[in-house]
């Protein structure tokens, strides 16, 4: 019997049904959920192969990979002095102190687990079908390359900068308000929520500490599109509040049709990406009618939106990963991840003029004070 590996919690909604998907064609679910090693899931490395709970990974025929395991410690153990604070003031060095040592040790333990949950997986997409590696799920993590991969690939992304130069960021968010009227505070790391920029938000932001991502905000539709395989299973606009986020306040979803020009950008931006799965945003500017990439997702969640859509995406997901299986289709074996971004970086200098040409005048993007990367 064909074994497809789902690599994820079991309670997880994406995971669950498609585990039910699979079963209920006659294939074998594997759900590992890799969050759990080493407290309670035990991998063996050896002569022997990977092992997991004793049982050899190269039983997975191919695999679906919702979730590595969490990358930072569910919950950080404190001193008593601490009083359990997550937050210190800055001036108390006592608290620090007695903070510091066990989050540090917290954090450098997670960094060994999950540096084994990664490679494990990695290890799997060198002989299996994956869908979709961590490598190329790193994207997601990696905003401002993301953003500059589209576009230099010439797909419609808003206008961005990057970096921790805030002079720089300031006269981008001037010029921007000015030009387009709002400009977006968006995590460069794509973990946290996009926010309205402000004097007040960009004033109290610490440049020295941490990098910013500007991005010229389009009001209009978002329209959430799925992928899989290079061709577009269905697109819906979500129904969301007043946030700018629409992942803060969705209430609900509405099937849409995608213009020509929008399925090829959002089928062309998966091919770039090199993934066989994946959600994507589109924006329409509800004041001309172009369309925007926003964002990538290359772990979306789709329980909920295949049901209220009536587009089975688990449904077809299943039949992809037994595709993969079987060998009727592949999934992502060498990938242009984040393992690949030096040999992408040197060909892309090889080939383009205007990278040399911008190398050669690199003032033009660096504020005194800081680094500034801004987008095309």
């Amino acid at each position: 019997m064909t074994t497809v590996g789902l690599l994820g919690p079991a309670d997880d909604a994406e995971v669950a049904v498609l585990a039910a998907r699979l079963a209920h064609r006659g294939v074998r679910p594997w759900i590992v959920d890799l969050a759990r090693f080493p407290a309670s899931l035990r991998i063996s490395w050896g002569g022997g192969g990977v092992r997991l709970d004793g049982r050899p990974l190269g039983e997975m025929d191919a695999a679906y990979l919702r979730r590595v395991g969490t990358a930072l410690p569910a919950a950080a153990r404190y001193d008593a002095a601490a009083g359990g604070a997550v937050a210190v003031a800055e001036g108390d060095a006592a608290l620090w102190r007695a903070q510091r040592e066990p989050t540090v040790a917290a954090l450098r333990d997670e960094r060994a687990r999950h540096a084994v949950r990664t490679a494990v997986v990695e290890r799997l997409a060198r002989e299996r079908p994956v869908v979709n590696p961590p490598r190329a799920q790193s994207y997601h993590r990696l905003k401002p390359w993301l953003l500059l991969a589209l576009g230099r690939q010439g797909l419609p992304v808003p206008e961005w900068c990057c970096g921790s130069g805030g002079e720089a960021c300031g006269r981008f968010a001037a010029r921007g308000r000015a030009r387009w009227g709002e400009v977006v505070d968006k995590p460069p790391a794509g973990i946290y929520k996009t926010e309205l920029w402000t004097e007040q938000r960009f004033a109290a932001h610490r440049f020295g500490r941490r990098p910013a991502l500007y991005q010229r905000l389009v009001r209009g539709d978002t329209v959430r599109c799925y992928v899989l395989g290079g061709q577009l299973l269905g697109a819906a606009r979500i129904v969301h509040g007043a946030a700018v986020d629409s992942s803060l306040d969705q209430t609900g979803i509405e099937v849409v049709e995608l213009s020509a020009d929008e399925q090829r950008t959002v089928e062309r931006a998966a091919q770039l990406l090199g993934l066989d799965f994946l959600g994507l945003d589109l924006q329409r500017d509800a004041r001309t009618g172009e369309s925007f990439l926003l964002d990538c997702n290359l772990s979306p969640m789709f329980a909920s939106w295949g049901r209220l859509s009536q587009c089975d995406v688990a449904g077809r997901l299943a039949d992809h990963l037994i595709a993969c299986a079987a060998g009727r289709a592949g999934a992502a074996a060498p990938r242009p991840g984040v393992l690949d971004l030096v040999d992408e970086a040197k060909a892309l200098f090889a080939r383009d003029a205007d990278i040399a040409a911008l190398l050669g005048a690199a003032g033009r993007r660096q504020a005194p004070g800081g680094g500034t990367w801004q987008g095309p």
